[in-house]
């Protein structure tokens, strides 16, 4: 979706949008203004992301372009999933907004902001080449996203956090492995994401392997920091 919004595209209210949503799958399931922000124009939009990077937080917005969106329904799931689990966490923040322009199946976006980024912000990276909202349908897709670029992980290798149960079983498997081999299978997983040529199904248990993955070398690198001092 382009990001050149005129004002007239964020002519949308609460209302309108909840009146939408009575009308089928709930895109917005009524707890989930608790956790995220509704965007209503473009003032609101830089408020809330200007907010996040004086902060210092990491945000994300999802745009979508009407409720009747069918791709941007099947995706609504994993993103509201994702966002009740983050829900509480400081570090991380949750924004909709919805055009209401009745834009195509494809109408759909999600882009990130931290003070590092533009006030454009950037879009979600592709772990592969199927339509957005159908990658995005994939909880643990969102998830990586969120985790990848705020910093904070549901499921922490020292024991905190919360894991689903394919990541405390890779987790228990890799955990005892040296850090040669956490690092070599690293590479091999961080490879065969950047190629993008997976399904939704094998990127949603291949980014799950690389959010374990990761950490376990950042401790290893911190762990010999701490050797060095």
């Amino acid at each position: 979706m382009p990001l050149a919004f005129a004002q007239a595209a964020f002519s949308v209210c609460a209302a309108a949008a909840w009146a939408q949503a009575a009308k089928g799958p709930d895109i917005y399931p009524p707890w989930l203004f608790e956790h995220s922000t509704f965007i209503h124009n473009l003032d609101e939009l830089n408020s809330f992301v200007g907010g996040c990077a004086d902060a210092g937080i990491s945000c994300f917005v999802r745009w979508i372009s009407s409720n009747g969106c069918e791709c941007c329904r099947r995706q609504a799931p994993a993103w509201n999933q994702v966002v009740r689990a983050f829900a509480g966490n400081p570090q991380v923040a949750f924004g909709d907004i919805d055009t209401q322009d009745g834009g195509s199946d494809d109408a759909f976006t999600m882009r990130y902001f931290t003070n590092r980024t533009s006030a454009k912000g950037v879009q979600c990276p592709r772990s592969t080449r199927q339509l957005l909202c159908e990658e995005y349908s994939a909880r643990e897709v969102v998830q990586y996203c969120v985790e990848t670029i705020s910093g904070q992980h549901l499921c922490q290798v020292d024991g905190g956090g919360t894991c689903s149960d394919a990541e405390a079983s890779y987790l228990q498997k890799w955990k005892p492995k040296d850090g040669a081999a956490i690092v070599a299978e690293l590479a091999r997983l961080e490879r065969i994401l950047a190629a993008q040529g997976q399904t939704t199904k094998a990127a949603a248990s291949l980014v799950t392997r690389l959010g374990i993955l990761r950490q376990l070398a950042a401790s290893l690198r911190g762990g010999e920091a701490r050797d060095e001092l």
